[in-house]
């Protein structure tokens, strides 16, 4: 387009790629960068070249000492895949157990898509060796159509020009004729959880890979390019849980503080578990007046067959705790802390205390982080709780 009349104007020219990922076009007028005219500009084709393929192709060479057919099958590492596994857990109307479901979520961060795949994700850390000297390292840089000041040179050094928006995304691509297989190995992304109710009856079948979890799906799916697939992975539809209030002890706090209520599971089958269970975000379900409303959401750490399941649903207004020092000498400080319970049924609730007990009170044991200090406390009722921290002096 013609900066002084708006006319257009086509010309030949060859493309040519510039610095920093950038676009220059050669002319009989000279050469300038694509896009940096301020003006609509964009590129025609007269036609495609015969060995041009729209879809991607892969031309092998081999020799054979005889005529013969073999079927040839081709791996090739593709990169932009991610998985992750969401956990959705419905809480029953006894409020003793849970049924624990889980989403496996496939995103394909590449141009393009897999259809009817076989699917595979693999939980934990596999052992990756370097790539071979002068490989592609990662996906190709973006598309980025950076001008010069339209003045002469050096006028204003320190110009700092915004960059042009991004350009549109391309087409998606045809799927692939052939099916594929897909096996994803990273665990990284988070995606939304769609309901408290399982909707898919088919689930992934969990295999042992050396020190890692293979969760195979047993049915084909697609895998649209720049997007996600969810599919069943587990259904534990009773898992035993029981409910603790807790808190960390670390100061003296004059203030009354909220304690964490946190659903605990013993991850056997005697609980109602007994799998594997990799990393993922889970959303607590809990009933109420014959609704399904979100109770909380947190995040579940990796979690072997015989190791605690621990969910942690925030903190509780309506328990409450408070601590005060009580005594100090050269050797020992002297602390209480008193628990108030507004709820209607009595709890369980438990102090972490990260120092060393001088005297260490009846029943209790050594948790994660400390010492642990438990008591039940009744219904609309308060307890209190007496121990002595050791001084180094």
């Amino acid at each position: 387009t013609n900066r002084r009349t708006g006319e257009l104007r086509e010309q030949e020219a060859i493309i040519q790629a510039g610095p920093n990922g950038g676009v220059l076009l050669q002319t009989d007028e000279g050469i300038e960068a694509l896009g940096c005219s301020g003006l609509p500009e964009r590129m025609l084709y007269a036609g495609v070249p015969d060995d041009l393929s729209a879809r991607p192709t892969l031309s092998v060479l081999t020799t054979s000492d005889r005529a013969t057919e073999v079927t040839v099958q081709l791996s090739y590492l593709a990169q932009g895949f991610d998985w992750s596994a969401n956990y959705v857990a419905a809480m029953a109307e006894s409020g003793a157990t849970l049924g624990l479901f889980a989403w496996l979520t496939v995103a394909n961060g590449g141009s393009q898509g897999f259809a009817d795949a076989s699917l595979q994700v693999v939980a934990g850390q596999p052992n990756r060796e370097r790539a071979r000297r002068g490989a592609p390292a990662g996906p190709p840089p973006a598309l980025r159509l950076q001008c010069w000041p339209m003045d002469v040179t050096s006028t204003y050094p320190r110009w700092s020009l915004a960059p042009p928006p991004p350009p549109a995304p391309p087409p998606p691509p045809m799927a692939m004729d052939m099916a594929e297989s897909i096996v994803v190995t990273a665990q990284r992304r988070s995606a939304p959880l769609a309901s408290p109710t399982p909707v898919v009856a088919i689930s992934a079948e969990q295999e042992e890979l050396g020190d890692l979890k293979l969760y195979r799906v047993p049915i084909r799916v697609t895998v649209a390019a720049k997007g996600q697939k969810q599919v069943a992975m587990l259904n534990q539809p009773a898992a035993k849980f029981v409910r603790r209030y807790v808190a960390n002890v670390s100061a003296g706090e004059d203030t009354p503080q909220a304690m964490t209520l946190v659903l605990r599971a013993k991850n056997d089958k005697a609980s109602g578990l007994g799998l594997p269970l990799p990393a993922g975000g889970v959303a607590v379900f809990e009933p109420v007046t014959g609704r399904s409303l979100l109770a909380g959401e947190d995040r579940l750490a990796d979690r072997a067959i015989g190791e605690e399941v621990e969910i942690a649903l925030g903190d509780s207004p309506d328990v409450q705790w408070t601590l005060k020092r009580t005594g100090e000498n050269r050797r020992r400080q002297d602390w209480q802390i008193a628990v108030t319970n507004a709820l209607p049924v009595a709890i369980d609730a438990e102090f972490v205390i990260p120092y060393e007990l001088a005297d260490r009170p009846a029943g209790v044991e050594r948790g994660k982080g400390g010492w642990l200090l438990k008591t039940r406390v009744a219904a609309n009722g308060s307890a209190d709780l007496s121990y002595r921290v050791k001084l180094d002096r």
